[in-house]
């Protein structure tokens, strides 16, 4: 699972809750203790909430306080159904702190039904900044570094049987020119028509394939982004975006997004795609 990805969507939905908190306190402040019992390791709060909702006759909630000072089971089960009282969007952000998944597409949907679109879509981004400088670094270290084993197979730049790198070295961890560079093909590589033609060199831009937009067909960010082929190929579809024809593959972005590129191009051009960098502890 996530770790950078998980703690920013967790911020975010922090921030969300104190925002709809301050709106819904200005009436009832009684909701100011219950969810800092939430982030309180001790019981005090719930103590006070418990007195707050029997001085208002509130039995029932009063009970959920005193139940969520049983630690774990308490928590889990009686928190969530308290906050039902300040409505569905309160309740929602309270329920993910105590939900499990099982994977980062689920926890991105679950999030996306209390969070905007911009809020998940925000979190994936700067997570994968941050993974792909990460996978650069552990690369460079992966000689000597028994933590970057992971990076060693998942970061991949064409070896030098593929073409002529330039700078020289542009493709050895072990060079300061590491990273960026023009890789020219031994052999151009035939594009289908369209567009046609022939592709000579690609870039590389840190470490990953900088494809040209003429190569590139129907390239957009999807909030939904599963990582998987099928799934995320009916997406674009679903949005009117198919491959011009079938020797075009559809390509995961290092920067999350989708879209689809020359089967040879993107054979020749020996990367690592979003799909890889959100497989890692990284993200």
């Amino acid at each position: 699972m996530s770790n950078e990805y998980t703690r920013l969507l967790e911020e975010a939905r922090d921030k969300k809750l104190w925002e709809e908190a301050g709106e819904i306190a200005k009436n009832n402040p009684q909701i100011i203790t219950d969810i800092t019992g939430i982030f309180d390791p001790t019981p005090a709060s719930d103590g006070i909430s418990a007195v707050i909702s029997a001085a208002k006759g509130d039995w029932l909630g009063a009970g959920l306080s005193l139940v969520s000072m049983i630690p774990y089971a308490g928590d889990a089960l009686a928190k969530p159904a308290k906050f039902a009282k300040y409505g569905s969007k309160v309740q929602g952000l309270v329920g993910l702190m105590f939900k499990k998944f099982d994977n980062v597409a689920s926890m991105t949907k679950s999030y996306e039904s209390v969070l905007s679109a911009t809020q998940v879509m925000k979190a994936r981004m700067q997570a994968l900044r941050k993974a792909r400088a990460q996978m650069i670094d552990a690369r460079k270290r992966a000689f000597k570094c028994k933590k970057c084993e992971q990076f060693k197979r998942k970061h991949k730049m064409p070896s030098n049987r593929k073409g002529t790198w330039n700078p020289p070295g542009a493709n050895d961890p072990k060079s300061p020119n590491f990273g960026s560079g023009k890789l020219t093909f031994n052999k151009p590589v035939d594009l289908p028509n369209p567009p046609g033609g022939q592709v000579k060199s690609i870039d590389y831009q840190d470490g990953f394939p900088v494809f040209k937009d003429k190569h590139v067909h129907g390239r957009v960010r999807v909030t939904d982004l599963s990582n998987n082929v099928a799934t995320d190929s009916a997406l674009l579809k679903q949005q009117g975006i198919t491959p011009p024809g079938k020797d075009w593959t559809l390509h995961h972005f290092e920067d999350g997004t989708l879209g689809y590129v020359p089967s040879k191009l993107h054979s020749k051009a020996s990367h690592t795609g979003s799909r890889s960098i959100m497989d890692t502890d990284a993200f």
